[in-house]
C-alpha cells in the first residue's frame, strides 16, 4: 500500500495511521493494523473495483472480506446500500476530489446505522489518481445520543414556554394578569417619556358582580368575566394591553391616547357591553375610570388617580365613565 493513499483523511485513529506510515514495507502488518481500526475502510481502483477492504467493512455490507476483492458494488451488494455506496463513489471520480456526508443507513437485517461517510481519490506513485478510498464511520451512539439531547431541550422549552405563559396570564380569562400589568406599564411610562408621547389608562369593573354571584352561582360569575373578557379584546387595538387587575376589575394600558381619546374609548366600551345579552343575566353593566398619564408620575400614582375615578364613576350612578 502507498503511504499517500489516504492523503486528504487526517483525523484517523492511531492504528490508521500507523498502517499508512509503513506503507508496503510489510502488508501483513498494514492489513491487520487496519482490520483493528473502528472504522470501516474499503478501497478501489478507477473502475470502481475492490483492491481491499477492513474486516469492519466486510462486516457492516454482510460480506467475507476475500469475497469481495476485484468485484463492483452491483456484483455483492443490493437495494439502498448499493444506491447509497454507488452514488459517493461516483461523485468521488466524477469530481475527483473528497465527497463528505451523514446519513442514516438501514442494513439487510433492518439494523439502522448513522454513518459519517469520506470519499477521496487516492494517487499513485507518479502522482496520477488511481482508485478512491472510502472511510466511514459509525457514529449511531452519538447521533441517538445528540437526538435524544435536542427532544429533551425541545420538551424543556416547550414547558417553560407554558410555564412563562402562565406566570403572565390570567388562568380563568387567559389575558394578561396583574404581574403583567404593572410590567407593561413600566414600560409604556418609560416610553412615553423618552418620546414624549400621550398615555392613558383604563380601569373599570362590573356593575353589583356580588349579587350575580349570589343570585346565579360562582360558575354564571367566571362565565360573564369570559364573555366580557372576549368582548373586550374584539373591540380595542391590537397595540393596547387589557389585563384582569383583580376580581371583576379589569386594566387597559392605551398608548399615544390622550384624555379626550380615552375617554370616547371607554364610553364605546361601555355602550357595548350594555347592549351585549349575557348568558343567563342578560344585561351586564360596567363602570369606568380613565385617566392620562402627567409626566414624570410614577405608575402608581397613575393607577390610583385611575381608580379614585373609577370610584366616582360607581358613586354616581354606575354604568358611567369618570375622570
Amino acid at each position: 500500500m502507498n503511504k499517500s493513499i489516504f492523503p486528504q483523511y487526517k483525523t484517523l485513529h492511531s492504528p490508521l495511521k500507523k498502517a499508512i506510515n509503513v506503507g508496503e514495507k510489510n502488508k501483513i502488518l498494514v492489513e491487520n493494523i487496519l482490520n483493528e481500526a473502528n472504522e470501516y475502510i474499503y478501497y478501489k481502483d478507477m473502475k470502481l473495483r475492490y483492491l481491499g477492504c477492513n474486516k469492519a467493512y466486510a462486516s457492516f455490507i454482510e460480506k467475507n472480506q476475500n469475497e469481495i476483492i476485484g468485484k463492483k458494488n452491483e456484483e455483492i451488494l443490493n437495494g439502498y446500500c448499493l444506491k447509497f455506496l454507488e452514488k459517493i463513489d461516483n461523485e468521488v471520480l466524477k469530481n475527483k476530489k473528497k465527497c463528505v456526508c451523514e446519513k442514516w443507513f438501514c442494513k439487510s437485517s433492518g439494523k439502522k446505522e448513522y454513518l459519517h461517510i469520506e470519499s477521496f481519490p487516492f494517487k499513485n506513485e507518479k502522482g496520477e489518481i488511481a482508485g478512491i478510498c472510502g472511510i466511514i464511520t459509525d457514529l449511531t451512539s452519538k447521533k441517538r445520543t445528540e437526538d435524544s439531547l435536542k427532544n429533551t431541550i425541545g420538551d424543556l422549552m416547550t414547558k417553560y414556554k407554558k410555564f412563562k405563559a402562565l406566570s403572565t396570564k390570567d388562568p380563568l380569562t387567559h389575558i394578561y394578569n396583574r404581574a403583567k400589568f404593572n410590567t407593561a406599564l413600566r414600560s409604556e411610562i418609560e416610553r412615553a417619556q423618552r418620546y414624549n408621547y400621550k398615555l392613558s389608562l383604563i380601569l373599570f369593573d362590573i356593575d353589583n358582580f356580588k349579587p350575580i354571584n349570589d343570585s346565579h352561582g360562582h360558575l354564571t360569575g367566571d362565565e360573564i368575566l369570559c364573555d366580557l373578557t372576549q368582548l373586550i379584546k374584539k373591540n380595542i387595538r391590537n397595540c393596547d394591553t387589557f389585563a384582569r387587575y383583580g376580581g371583576d376589575e379589569f386594566v387597559i394600558i392605551a398608548p399615544e391616547v390622550d384624555i379626550y381619546g380615552i375617554w370616547v374609548i371607554a364610553e364605546k366600551l361601555r355602550r357595548i357591553i350594555e347592549l351585549y345579552n349575557f348568558k343567563k343575566v342578560k344585561k351586564v353593566t360596567c363602570s369606568f375610570g380613565i385617566a392620562q398619564y402627567i409626566k414624570n408620575e410614577g405608575s402608581k400614582n397613575f393607577i390610583k388617580r385611575a381608580d379614585e375615578a373609577l370610584y366616582r364613576a360607581k358613586n354616581r350612578k354606575k354604568n358611567g365613565v369618570s375622570l
